[in-house]
């Protein structure tokens, strides 16, 4: 019986990587970029509360998007508001909009990364001054422990 415990007990180490536990509950911190922009970053923080589990940040830095012209728009940081659930099987999505862009965010949280795809649209203001409708397509990204 003892040995059967031990073995649960790894499994369960390596299934949920880089936690950490403070005054708000467990965390996870997950790191990547945008698959198409190595040069952006992604950082995902997935909280465990009782029995619950859900992305409590997700944010994207340094990246670009296109605008109507054809015109860029290089975008410092895009971050979700609010919590997104994440479900047993470890998938995700959240949408959020605040009358001038639409961020939309579909994910999954597996054993050792975090990958998924996002995308922002809508009244931006691009590189050339102007505030253009842009529209970054569906952008994909990976992050780790």
């Amino acid at each position: 019986m003892k040995r059967n415990l031990t073995i649960a007990v790894a499994s369960i180490a390596f299934a949920v990587p880089a936690i950490a536990v403070g005054q708000g509950g467990a965390h996870a911190v997950y790191e990547g970029h945008l698959t198409s922009a190595r040069d952006s970053s992604v950082r995902l923080k997935e909280s465990f509360g009782d029995l619950e589990r859900a992305v409590k940040v997700f944010a994207v830095r340094h990246y670009e998007v296109q605008c109507e012209g054809g015109v860029p728009a290089s975008l410092s940081r895009t971050k979700l508001s609010g919590t997104a659930p994440v479900d047993k099987d470890g998938d995700f999505k959240a949408r959020g909009d605040n009358g001038r862009t639409t961020f939309r965010l579909r994910g999954h949280i597996g054993r050792n990364k975090a990958t998924g795809r996002f995308r922002i649209s809508g009244r931006l203001k691009a590189d050339n001054g102007q505030t253009l409708d842009c529209d970054s397509g569906k952008l994909e990204w990976k992050a780790r422990p």
